[in-house]
């Protein structure tokens, strides 16, 4: 059984914090796209609640990048070692639960998160080559 959890355990704790995370980034999602909808700036909804919106970003960026680090040890432990045949199972298991974990992290930042960064990013850009060209 201790290797088992050897296998599996930090992907345990990394989908306790995503499914905490995404449940919690579904409820600022509500709230933005309700905002969005009464025509707010969207430089207040990139502000809202203290900046929320680049913070949820900054913390999906860095499950990103630990599902793809947990994918490379799993890849790493499966070359390295030799496994009964369980283990392999565990092991396609827990990758192909990383994988979908990469794409619900996509799919709920997209909207409108992404799409209001992308936005005010392109403004902010546009304005400041208004003012280099002027």
């Amino acid at each position: 059984m201790e290797k088992y959890i050897k296998l599996i355990g930090l992907d345990i704790v990394y989908s306790v914090f995503l499914i905490i995370f995404l449940y919690k980034l579904n409820i600022l999602n509500h709230i933005l796209l309700l905002k969005e909808t009464e025509n707010e700036n969207i430089f207040y909804l990139l502000a809202y609640n203290n900046y929320s919106v680049l913070k949820y970003f900054s913390y999906a960026i860095i499950l990103l990048f630990l599902a793809i680090v947990l994918i490379y040890f799993k890849y790493k432990m499966y070359t390295e070692q030799s496994h009964t045949i369980n283990e392999v199972y565990i092991i396609i298991v827990a990758v192909i639960g990383l994988f979908v974990s990469i794409w619900l992290i996509i799919f709920f930042i997209n909207n409108p998160i992404l799409r209001i960064i992308l936005t005010a990013s392109c403004i902010t850009i546009t304005g400041v080559i208004g003012l280099i060209n002027k």
